[in-house]
């Protein structure tokens, strides 16, 4: 059973982990607003409003919209945009030091990652020439602007198309592995070692097109509001 995610928000961190089923939690605290809510029928899950594909929330007198992106990393990624602030945090979905971690168990495709990016950029606004404007948050790195978060939907875009052809030409796993589909940009995004192996994010991609294209509907709960 894939198993929804609970987010809790504080200031600019953002925290992902598993709860109950078929439940998107979001949780603001910062005075303790919330702290006496408890939800009756499932005492066991942290109080605060439920969400869907949105959720808009006022955070130190300043507007903040969840966006939730089904099917990225997991079924339970979401991205953060401080509207006064023009910041965008975006969690692991963008990251400076290696590949998306995808994890198909959990809802997770590359298409799904793809489809968080461009939602990232269609909220950008660049200043001149690309550089500046609003701010991106990665899950690892440096503060972004506009332009990186299209270099990366670029260069996972290639890397896909590159596997996406040789799934036509009917190579199997091993095979497109030894073609290194993604050896332009191994340098800077891939490894060899550790928890998440350029092998690993390949197969990822691999075997997600060979699934075929899958839904992006929201599976959660809309937002109840706090009165509710």
């Amino acid at each position: 059973m894939t198993q929804p995610r609970h987010v809790t928000i504080c200031g600019l961190a953002l925290c992902i982990a598993l709860v109950a089923p078929t439940t998107l939690v979001a949780q603001v605290d910062l005075a303790g607003e919330w702290a006496n809510r408890v939800h009756e029928d499932q005492l066991e899950r942290a109080p605060g409003p439920e969400i869907g594909d949105y959720l808009g929330l006022p955070i130190n007198d300043e507007p903040v919209d969840v966006l939730h992106q089904p099917g990225a990393l997991t079924d339970g990624d979401v991205i953060v945009h401080f509207r006064r602030s023009d910041v965008i945090a975006t969690g692991d979905i963008f990251r400076l030091d290696g590949y998306p971690v995808v994890d198909a168990t959990r809802g997770g495709s590359i298409q799904g990652v793809l489809a968080a990016l461009n939602a990232v950029i269609d909220i950008t606004v660049p200043k001149n020439l690309q550089e500046g404007g609003t701010m991106v948050i990665p899950g690892h790195g440096r503060i972004c602007d506009e332009s990186d978060v299209v270099h990366y939907r670029d260069m996972l875009t290639i890397i896909q198309d590159r596997v996406a052809d040789l799934v036509k030409e009917g190579k199997t796993l091993e095979q497109v592995r030894a073609v290194r589909p993604s050896r332009d940009y191994d340098a800077r995004y891939g490894a060899t070692t550790g928890t998440w192996t350029t092998d690993m994010f390949i197969e990822v991609v691999y075997r997600g097109l060979m699934a075929g294209p899958r839904p992006r509907s929201s599976r959660f709960l809309p937002f109840r509001g706090l009165d509710s």
